[in-house]
């Protein structure tokens, strides 16, 4: 056999095949050899006879082998990959293009270290392909939703949201009607058996959408009478800051989805609120920093400002100030999350950073939120109301004692030369 291999051998390499397609065709012959065997006696051949080997490869030929000689992951959640790897002269080897060619999402990793050994192999027509052994070491990436990201969202919403009406006040309108919906903590996941309530992303979205059903019909018993809607969500919209599922801070979250999925749901949620609500009045939101989705909320208020752009009844204030002030006739009211703002501090905040408001209005107000529970107090003469909330409440709030807060919450009316008339409270069962 052995001579009978070698004449067919020598006779294809006579040829103008490539070592591949040689190995292809003597391994049809002789099934009982091996294809790298085969293949291995080609190269000795061809290189103890001084012929230089004809390689033609396409990019398919190179990665519909199995090329992939091993994958490791580490405690730390990196992972090493060696494999070879092919690109044509013309492509530069960047660390996006090494981490495509290993077939890893350049959003969902980061290079550590990359080793590439180099060769060439020759394509049909003459096209030269640069192939690589390459040895890399990856970690997750923890940048966070990307700009990528937020076109695909446009592409996938397709703008299918149309106003039913316009919502225009009348002449004699003279209310501010402010929606407070404080840490709804999208994607959180609790169990009944762990901290004593069931909550995910579908209970969390049909507690959300039920209260903005019932602020509308709060709003149309005012017959036009609401000036404009102050709608507040961005205290810990979310419950997690992106492709970690952990918050702004690095704390692991009990999330029930992937962030991309998380993330465009929660936009979607918003403007459908946003578009129901302008049906009825000018609608008005901003922003406000959070310690769970900090940086995932301000990505949603400018998604939300895109969306919106063309809409002359809907006003998206994009400041990136952690806190935010609204001037209404005689009413000044504060927003903040009260995470990163001390105690002592918040008093003096608000004579401080609107001087000229707090000179020119009667009542002062500061609406906070993050403790999930209800509390007012009355100091250096602004209130100051911490929210509840209608969240769920998950492992480590159940391990400290944070539990049995009623789910709640309130919205407010304020008359512009009377201040606070009216506030409504919606209890979630």
């Amino acid at each position: 056999m052995d001579n009978l291999f070698f004449q067919e051998m020598q006779s294809m390499c006579e040829s103008n095949l490539s070592d591949t397609d040689i190995s292809r065709k003597l391994c049809e012959k002789f099934p009982e050899l091996a294809f790298e065997c085969i293949r291995s006696r080609v190269k000795r051949y061809r290189k103890a006879s001084g012929q230089r080997a004809i390689v033609y490869v396409s990019r398919d030929d190179v990665y519909s082998e199995p090329i992939t000689k091993s994958v490791e992951y580490k405690a730390d959640g990196s992972a090493t990959f060696e494999r070879i790897i092919a690109l044509s002269s013309s492509e530069q080897l960047t660390p996006n293009k090494v981490l495509e060619a290993h077939g890893m999402d350049k959003n969902m990793w980061e290079i550590i270290s990359c080793k590439s050994n180099f060769y060439q192999q020759q394509k049909k027509g003459g096209t030269v392909l640069n192939l690589y052994q390459s040895k890399i070491t990856a970690k997750p990436t923890t940048k966070g939703i990307t700009f990528d990201d937020i076109k695909a969202n446009f592409i996938q919403l397709q703008n299918n949201f149309k106003p039913i009406k316009v919502g225009r006040p009348s002449k004699n309108a003279k209310y501010l009607y402010e929606i407070n919906i404080a840490d709804l903590h999208l994607g959180k996941f609790c169990t009944e058996d762990e901290t004593g309530e069931f909550l995910n992303s579908d209970l969390a979205e049909k507690r959300f959408f039920e209260l903005i059903e019932k602020e509308c019909e709060n709003i149309d018993r005012y017959n036009g009478d609401i000036e404009k809607i102050l709608f507040v969500w961005t205290n810990d919209f979310f419950n997690s800051d992106g492709i970690s599922n952990s918050t702004t801070g690095g704390t692991p979250q009990d999330t029930d989805t992937k962030w991309q999925k998380l993330y465009l749901r929660g936009v979607n949620m918003l403007i459908k609120a946003i578009d129901k609500l302008s049906q009825y009045a000018p609608v008005k939101t901003f922003y406000i920093a959070s310690n769970h989705s900090r940086q995932v909320d301000y990505y949603a208020i400018c998604t939300l400002n895109a969306w919106f752009r063309n809409y002359t009844n809907v006003e998206i204030d994009l400041n990136p100030s952690p806190r935010y002030y609204e001037r209404y006739g005689v009413n000044l009211i504060g927003f903040a999350h009260s995470y990163y703002e001390k105690k002592q501090n918040l008093p003096h905040l608000m004579q401080i950073e609107r001087p000229k408001d707090w000179g020119d209005t009667k009542y002062r107000e500061y609406h906070l939120a993050h403790y999930h529970s209800e509390r007012v107090e009355e100091k250096g003469g602004i209130i100051f109301r911490w929210l509840p909330s209608i969240t769920g409440v998950d492992t480590w709030s159940n391990d400290c004692g944070y539990i049995g807060a009623v789910k709640r919450s309130y919205s407010f009316v304020y008359d512009k030369y009377r201040g606070l008339v009216q506030i409504n409270s919606t209890v979630i069962d």
